[in-house]
Protein backbone atom coordinates (compact mmCIF):
# COMPACT_ATOMS: atom_id res chain seq x y z
CA UNK A 1 0.00 0.00 0.00
CA UNK A 2 2.85 2.41 0.88
CA UNK A 3 4.85 1.42 -2.39
CA UNK A 4 1.36 2.45 -4.62
CA UNK A 5 0.73 5.55 -2.42
CA UNK A 6 4.59 6.68 -3.04
CA UNK A 7 4.13 5.77 -6.48
CA UNK A 8 0.79 8.05 -6.90
CA UNK A 9 2.72 10.56 -4.93
CA UNK A 10 6.05 10.67 -7.08
CA UNK A 11 3.66 10.59 -10.12
CA UNK A 12 2.41 14.02 -9.13
CA UNK A 13 5.21 15.58 -8.49
CA UNK A 14 6.86 14.43 -11.93
CA UNK A 15 4.18 15.19 -13.95
CA UNK A 16 2.68 18.20 -12.67
CA UNK A 17 5.18 20.33 -13.46
CA UNK A 18 5.07 19.30 -17.37
CA UNK A 19 1.76 19.55 -17.55
CA UNK A 20 2.07 23.27 -16.31
CA UNK A 21 5.10 23.88 -18.39
CA UNK A 22 3.19 22.23 -21.61
CA UNK A 23 0.12 24.73 -21.23
CA UNK A 24 2.05 27.39 -20.02
CA UNK A 25 2.74 28.92 -23.50
CA UNK A 26 -0.57 29.41 -24.48
CA UNK A 27 -1.17 31.77 -22.20
CA UNK A 28 1.67 34.51 -23.69
CA UNK A 29 0.44 33.71 -26.87
CA UNK A 30 -3.28 34.81 -26.87
CA UNK A 31 -3.55 38.56 -26.19
CA UNK A 32 -5.30 39.38 -22.99
CA UNK A 33 -9.01 41.04 -23.20
CA UNK A 34 -7.71 44.18 -22.19
CA UNK A 35 -5.54 44.18 -24.98
CA UNK A 36 -8.00 43.03 -27.65
CA UNK A 37 -10.49 45.77 -26.36
CA UNK A 38 -8.04 48.50 -26.53
CA UNK A 39 -6.83 47.72 -30.30
CA UNK A 40 -10.79 47.52 -31.28
CA UNK A 41 -11.26 50.92 -30.13
CA UNK A 42 -7.73 52.12 -31.46
CA UNK A 43 -9.65 51.07 -34.82
CA UNK A 44 -12.53 52.21 -33.96
CA UNK A 45 -11.34 55.85 -33.64
CA UNK A 46 -8.97 55.63 -36.89
CA UNK A 47 -12.37 54.06 -38.76
CA UNK A 48 -13.97 57.48 -37.25
CA UNK A 49 -11.70 59.87 -37.79
CA UNK A 50 -11.51 59.07 -41.83
CA UNK A 51 -14.82 58.96 -42.00
CA UNK A 52 -15.71 62.63 -40.12
CA UNK A 53 -13.15 63.66 -43.22
CA UNK A 54 -15.27 61.95 -46.22
CA UNK A 55 -18.44 63.28 -44.33
CA UNK A 56 -16.91 66.78 -44.22
CA UNK A 57 -15.32 66.67 -47.86
CA UNK A 58 -18.26 65.88 -49.23
CA UNK A 59 -20.53 67.89 -47.36
CA UNK A 60 -18.51 70.91 -48.58
CA UNK A 61 -18.88 69.47 -52.17
CA UNK A 62 -22.32 69.55 -51.40
CA UNK A 63 -22.14 73.50 -50.86
CA UNK A 64 -20.32 74.24 -53.75
CA UNK A 65 -22.80 72.63 -56.08
CA UNK A 66 -25.53 74.36 -54.55
CA UNK A 67 -23.90 77.56 -54.44
CA UNK A 68 -22.92 76.96 -58.13
CA UNK A 69 -26.88 76.45 -59.12
CA UNK A 70 -27.64 79.28 -57.18
CA UNK A 71 -25.25 81.29 -59.25
CA UNK A 72 -26.65 80.09 -62.39
CA UNK A 73 -29.80 81.11 -61.29
CA UNK A 74 -28.81 84.14 -60.03
CA UNK A 75 -30.33 83.92 -57.02
CA UNK A 76 -28.11 86.28 -54.41
CA UNK A 77 -29.90 85.52 -51.22
CA UNK A 78 -29.54 81.58 -51.19
CA UNK A 79 -25.90 82.36 -52.41
CA UNK A 80 -25.24 84.51 -49.28
CA UNK A 81 -27.32 81.78 -47.19
CA UNK A 82 -24.86 79.23 -48.83
CA UNK A 83 -21.46 81.29 -47.71
CA UNK A 84 -22.83 81.86 -44.12
CA UNK A 85 -23.56 77.81 -43.56
CA UNK A 86 -20.30 77.33 -44.86
CA UNK A 87 -18.47 79.46 -42.79
CA UNK A 88 -20.23 78.10 -39.65
CA UNK A 89 -19.63 73.99 -40.88
CA UNK A 90 -15.80 75.25 -41.23
CA UNK A 91 -15.55 76.57 -37.92
CA UNK A 92 -17.67 74.88 -35.89
CA UNK A 93 -18.53 71.47 -37.92
CA UNK A 94 -22.36 72.56 -36.73
CA UNK A 95 -24.74 70.70 -39.27
CA UNK A 96 -25.71 72.58 -42.69
CA UNK A 97 -29.84 73.88 -41.85
CA UNK A 98 -29.89 74.44 -45.54
CA UNK A 99 -30.35 71.33 -47.42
Amino acid sequence: MAHKLFSLVLMLVLALPVVLFAFAGDETKSPMPAEIMQKQIADAIKVYGEKKEIYKKDVLDLFERKEKNARDKGDLKTVNQIKKQREIFSEDGKEPTLF
